[in-house]
């Protein structure tokens, strides 16, 4: 569920086989944040969620987070694993922020005005995770907080993204990747927001990939406790691989040795 040893995280998010039933993902904090799986196509399977992918103004899957696991809290950790298999491009993995016609049909807006997205591969391949330090309606891209120079990779990855009042950090499998500073707090988005995982509140195209659990704090979590995430709760396909590969190596070494 990608959530620190110590500390409890405000939501938190795995997937079941039964939750294709009712569409109600349960948070497991105990908290009651429950999320709903919505659109078409999803699939779950030992504990990933696998999104299709799909046009922008599609019926694709995603996730719809409650808006109060955000909503005014200046202060959060959101760590979530994702194998993104939708490439380089202009899309979100996830999202929080102001609403737009595209989401709500009783909205105006043809943009976000204020938000927060995780891109996992940005056009040129970049881990993404960026915040709106300003407001301009016609262009709210124009005012992000800047990209990390990581390259990311269609495996199995931990993103986590840590925002206080006055910065945003980024990390990629435990290891910071970019810290900028902005001035522009969540309290300052207002109440009225929506929250994702698999797509924004823009006009894009749809998150395709898997995803293995998702945990938010309203706590800053340190260097030291998301790399002990990053060791402590990874996916089980990728624990798999990672012993495949040791034995792999294992073997090879032991076929050139001389008795």
């Amino acid at each position: 569920m990608a959530q620190a040893a110590e500390k409890k995280p405000q939501a938190a998010y795995s997937f079941r086989t039964e939750d294709m039933e009712d569409g109600i993902i349960e948070d497991l904090s105990g908290n009651g944040f429950h999320a709903e799986l919505k659109g078409k196509g999803a699939v779950i399977e030992d504990g990933m969620l696998t999104l299709p992918g799909g046009a922008a103004g599609s019926d694709a899957a995603y996730v719809s987070i409650p808006k109060e696991v955000f909503a005014g809290q200046d202060t959060l950790t959101v760590n979530v694993w994702l194998k993104n298999q939708t490439g380089s491009g202009i899309y979100s993995a996830m999202y929080f922020g102001t609403k737009t016609k595209h989401v709500d049909s009783s909205a105006a807006a043809n943009n976000p005005l204020n938000y927060w997205i995780l891109n996992p591969a940005q056009p040129d391949g970049y881990f993404k995770s960026v915040w709106t330090d300003s407001n301009n309606a016609e262009a709210p891209y124009s005012t992000e907080t800047a990209v990390s120079k990581t390259k990311t990779g269609s495996d199995w990855a931990m993103y986590t993204t840590v925002i206080t009042p006055n910065r945003i950090k980024g990390y990629y499998n435990g290891e910071e990747v970019c810290d900028n500073a902005k001035t522009k707090t969540t309290t300052e988005f207002g109440e009225d927001l929506v929250a994702y995982i698999g797509r924004s509140a823009y006009n894009d195209k749809f998150y395709k990939g898997s995803v293995y659990g998702a945990a938010v704090y309203h706590e800053e979590l340190t260097q030291t406790e998301i790399r002990e995430a990053y060791e402590n709760d990874r996916p089980t396909e990728l624990i798999t691989d990672t012993i495949n590969t040791t034995l792999q190596l294992f073997h090879k070494k032991m076929s050139y040795r001389t008795f």
